[in-house]
C-alpha cells in the first residue's frame, strides 16, 4: 500500500534514509519509491508497505517523526 508523508524543507536524502531505516527496524518491508520538493517549501515522500502494517506506519510517522502529516494512499490531489 502506498503511504505518503510530508516534511518541511528541501529534499534531504540522509533524513529520508534515517526515516526509512527506522520504519524497517520497527515494521519491516518498507521501501521508498519517490521523493520530491515543491515550491511551497515542503517535501513529499512516497513509501510502499504491506497493507496490514500501513496504518501503524502512518501513526508512527505522525507521532514519532518530524513529518508534518502522513496518509495512506493520497493527500487528495488528483484523487
Amino acid at each position: 500500500m502506498r503511504i505518503l508523508y510530508v516534511y518541511e524543507g528541501p529534499r534531504n536524502a540522509a533524513r529520508e534514509a534515517e526515516v526509512l531505516r527506522t520504519l524497517n527496524d520497527r515494521f519491516g518491508g518498507v521501501s521508498q519509491t519517490d521523493s520530491h520538493s515543491g515550491e511551497e517549501g515542503l517535501t513529499t515522500v512516497t513509501l510502499e508497505a504491506e497493507e496490514q502494517r500501513s496504518l501503524a506506519i502512518v501513526e508512527h510517522l505522525r507521532e514519532q517523526s518530524d513529518a508534518l502529516d502522513a496518509v495512506q494512499g493520497s493527500f487528495g490531489e488528483n484523487a
